[in-house]
């Protein structure tokens, strides 16, 4: 179980880093970097609007 878990958060770091988001693995937990998430944010206009409580 446990050696599934730590597949699927390494599979979850590989896919934000294929989007530009810089992530890491911190025990049981994926930290995203707020540069790359910035970087992102600011490159899609419907991520903007959701972030500003719109649809």
């Amino acid at each position: 179980m446990q050696r599934r878990a730590a597949h699927r958060r390494g599979a979850i770091v590989q896919a934000l880093a294929g989007l530009g988001v810089t992530a890491a693995i911190e025990g049981e937990a994926v930290r995203l970097s707020g540069h790359g998430l910035a970087r992102r944010w600011m490159r899609e206009l419907p991520l903007r609007e959701a972030g500003r409580g719109r649809e």
